[in-house]
Order: structure tokens, then sequence, then C-alpha cells
């Protein structure tokens, strides 16, 4: 039976074992975002990223992000002109390849929208390479709209799928 909880600090090993797994897994090397030291160090400041966490037996399966800070979502923002909004962005998606289409990451991805609800946040980005139809295919389910595209890390192209919370 599957566990979908906020992950906790006493998580850190397991999501750096799962990063490890999805980045030498890609398909495509430029699917992933290089993980910078800075949002490294606050995966698990409640005030810059809220993670969930998808578990099977105590083990990490499946993983997202939403992240609370101008660090992650700045270039999104601006490419959209919602800077200084009520922004957060959804992304580190990942799901261990054996545990892949179970709708995993559906799940997740609902339960960060609705958490986002609950906190106020009136607009959610999300960005996927151009190529990553899986990753498109999941922010559509969502309700997400592709809105354009952007450069991230000066040279990581996205297309940038955007919701607007009527709830907030």
């Amino acid at each position: 039976m599957q566990e979908l909880r906020k992950l906790e600090l006493r998580d850190k090993n397991q999501l750096e074992q799962l990063i490890e797994k999805i980045s030498i897994n890609l398909e495509n090397e430029f699917f992933w975002l290089p993980i910078t030291d800075e949002s490294r160090e606050h995966f698990f400041d409640d005030k810059w990223t809220y993670f969930l966490g998808m578990f099977e037996k105590e083990k990490l399966i499946a993983a997202v992000g939403l992240f609370l800070n101008k660090n992650e979502y700045e270039e999104s923002a601006k490419k959209l002109q919602l800077q200084d909004k009520n922004i957060a962005e959804i992304g580190r998606a990942m799901v261990l390849p054996e545990y892949r289409n179970n709708g995993y990451m559906k799940q997740i991805t609902k339960e960060l929208v609705k958490y986002a609800e609950g906190h106020g946040i009136k607009y959610l980005v999300a960005t996927a390479h151009p190529q990553n139809i899986p990753s498109q295919k999941a922010l559509e389910a969502l309700g997400m709209i592709r809105k354009g595209s952007c450069i991230k890390q000066g040279k990581y192209e996205r297309d940038i799928f955007f919701l607007k919370n009527d709830e907030a």
C-alpha cells in the first residue's frame, strides 16, 4: 500500500537517492534541470519548498515539489508578467522507472494544487522540456495551459505551463 505525505528531513537520503536514479535514467539529459546548491539546501525549508512524496513500505518511489521562492520560478514569472504576484512553481517531478504509469504523479500534483489553494497561492507555473511529452501531458491533466517558453539557468529550453487558482 502506498502512502502520500510531506517529505521531512528524515527523508533526505531517500530524496537524494531518488534524484540520483532519475538523473542517470533520463531519456534526454536536457529534460532535467541541474539542482543548484542553494535549492538543495532549502528542500526541507517550508518557506522555500513543499515536497510531497509517495512511499511504498517506507521506500520513496515518487516526489514532486511546490517551490515557493523566486529562485525557482523567476524566469517563468517574468515571461508571463507575473512578477510580484502570489505564485509558486510545481517542479522536480520524479517517479522511479519501475513505478511509472501508475498515476502517482497525477495524485501528488493534485495534492500540491490543493495545498497551494489552501495557502492562498493564486498562480501556479510549471515548466517542461518541449520534447518531454509525458511531463507536458501530466501538467495538462492538472488543467495547466501552455503559455509560452523560456530558457532556464541560461541554457535549458522549457515550455511554461500556467494555472490560475480561482479558489485562492
